[in-house]
């Protein structure tokens, strides 16, 4: 800022997924936002009358464009905070789901072309996930960190699980947020969960050694 008189960013793109954020939650199209990066290009080169902006997003002007896209963005929030406040809560939401992935292409499934041994290990594979659903894993992810937090001595494990989740909750819930970004939230969740159910073993075991004694 003292050489140049202005910060100078190490990277570019926040304008862009801010803008194109609205436009994924623009479902009428209010604010003139569009969500994919070939449509942002194209838009750009038309605000500026400048067509070589649709060739690409950094070249020329990556860091005006980016500031302006920003500006914009901004705007756009200030004038409807209601509604840019359920766009918050609805990407928090999305961070702590589990994704649901199917074990096989399921078209190829469908289709019928895979042998016999691979459908089979596809079917099996699915049963596996079934029970990785947020309604089961929020909860005992919940549980496990008020376990560790409760350990006096397993708080330094609890605080920067804590710390992540609530990084991307914050942070990434401002930004276009594609699920891929967020994966380090479930990691957390399976960590947590984790804690929870050998909690419960141990407790069910040391119950057992204690009926066998008596």
């Amino acid at each position: 800022y003292v050489v140049f008189g202005q910060f100078i960013p190490v990277s570019i793109g926040k304008g862009l997924n801010l803008a194109e954020g609205i436009g994924d939650y623009d479902h009428e199209a209010k604010f003139g936002m569009p969500h994919s990066d070939t449509e942002m290009m194209a838009l750009e080169a038309k605000w500026h009358n400048r067509p070589e902006y649709a060739n690409s997003f950094f070249v020329p002007d990556g860091i005006e464009r980016d500031r302006d896209l920003t500006a914009r963005s901004f705007a756009i929030m200030r004038a409807n905070p209601g509604w840019f406040s359920t766009v918050l809560l609805r990407r928090g939401a999305m961070m702590l789901r589990m994704e649901r992935v199917p074990a096989m292409d399921q078209r190829a499934l469908s289709a019928g072309r895979e042998p016999a041994p691979l459908r089979i290990a596809g079917d099996t594979l699915s049963l596996f996930q079934r029970p990785f659903i947020t309604a089961l894993f929020l909860p005992l992810s919940l549980a496990g960190f008020i376990i560790l937090w409760r350990r006096r001595e397993q708080r330094a494990f609890a605080l920067p699980l804590a710390a992540g989740v609530i990084y991307f909750l914050v942070v990434h819930s401002w930004l276009h947020t594609e699920y891929r970004y967020v994966q380090l939230i479930p990691t957390i969740e399976l960590i947590l969960a984790t804690t929870t159910v050998m909690s419960i073993v141990d407790r069910l075991g040391r119950r057992r050694i204690n009926l066998a004694k008596n």
